[in-house]
């Protein structure tokens, strides 16, 4: 999986640098197909390469590197889903059509993109929603187009 180099919305730069400016980030991403209750779905993974200032800097420098350049270094980005927040704040993972907070097991799901390197042997860990009104669509759906390669 190519890793791309996005530019945040309302940023300057493709650098950011954060409260403390000693450290900088650079927004990595790539779209990836996966199924979900047998449907083709499409995840947009997002995550930051963060490092000091200067090695950072360095690196746009060395590379040239714009938004949409192919980010230089092997990586891929791992989703982890959990019922515990990773940090103060986080706010819960949420259905994309009407805006409600998702749960696993009746606790609310969290969820975080990791770029680690591209040998790193984790794999996504995602939970599966307690029912929705989307997921009850999707099942029926689903349920549909079976029947209809069963005729």
């Amino acid at each position: 999986m190519d890793l791309i180099i996005f530019k945040p919305e309302k940023a300057d730069s493709i650098i950011l640098t954060s409260k403390n400016p000693e450290y900088s980030s650079i927004l990595i991403g790539c779209d990836t197909r996966g199924i979900t209750n047998g449907f083709l779905t499409k995840d947009k993974r997002r995550a930051f390469y963060t490092g000091r200032t200067e090695d950072v800097q360095e690196l746009v420098s060395q590379f040239k590197l714009t938004e949409g350049s192919k980010f230089p270094v092997d990586g891929k980005i791992v989703i982890v889903e959990t019922t515990t927040p990773a940090y103060e704040g986080q706010e819960p993972k949420k259905n994309p059509s009407n805006g409600e907070e998702l749960s696993f097991e009746g606790a609310l799901i969290y969820r975080q993109q990791l770029l680690v390197d591209i040998n790193d042997p984790r794999t996504d860990i995602k939970l599966v929603a307690d029912s929705t009104k989307v997921g009850n669509t999707i099942n029926e759906v689903s349920a549909k187009a079976a029947e209809s390669f069963s005729k």
